[in-house]
């Protein structure tokens, strides 16, 4: 299959449709927040015709929302929150839905997020995935986040950026100084 590309959006969007009204609104709204750099919207371009978008911006999770979400009970007196990337939406042109783009593009973001986390202060992605896409998402790796409940539309998702490598040097660091 041929590569995607996901430069960021460079214009206005009229007339796209996902087969959601909701995020098709985001999408037609996202060029001024990028403009802004207030989130990024990206389009997805796959032999030089574009067939989605999906749009990232950082959120703030308190740190006693990861401790609930990781069963954690670690403090910092640096910081009270850690970082998340937000995945605000993912759509890809309705004619293409069911063809594994929209897997292989949500792949390609977690690995660009990931790689990111590596020298950036990245601890966990996020999404509020569709009902519709909640399975999909969990099939991908994402979880339900604790104590957060699915609002009519959505379910709030997490997928960790924390590698085992990362875990076991922090459970050492503890150890040896808690």
């Amino acid at each position: 299959m041929n590569e995607i590309k996901c430069p960021l959006m460079d214009s206005d969007v009229i007339g796209f449709k996902c087969a959601n009204a909701s995020i098709e609104q985001q999408i037609s709204e996202s060029y001024f927040p990028t403009l802004m750099k207030q989130a990024y919207a990206h389009q997805i371009i796959l032999d030089k015709t574009v067939i989605g978008y999906y749009m990232l911006h950082f959120k703030r999770i308190k740190l006693d929302d990861i401790n609930e979400i990781y069963e954690e009970d670690y403090e910092s007196n640096f910081i009270d929150y850690y970082m998340a990337m937000h995945i605000k939406y993912l759509a890809i042109d309705e004619r293409l839905q069911h063809k594994g783009i929209g897997t292989r593009t949500l792949q390609s973001i977690i690995i660009q997020i990931l790689r990111l986390s590596k020298e950036y202060p990245i601890r966990i992605i996020t999404i509020d995935a569709l009902s519709e896409y909640y399975d999909w998402y969990r099939k991908i790796g994402f979880k339900d986040i604790p104590g957060r409940k699915f609002d009519g539309n959505t379910y709030p998702m997490f997928m960790d950026c924390m590698s085992e490598d990362d875990y076991k040097r922090l459970k050492s660091y503890c150890e040896n100084y808690w």
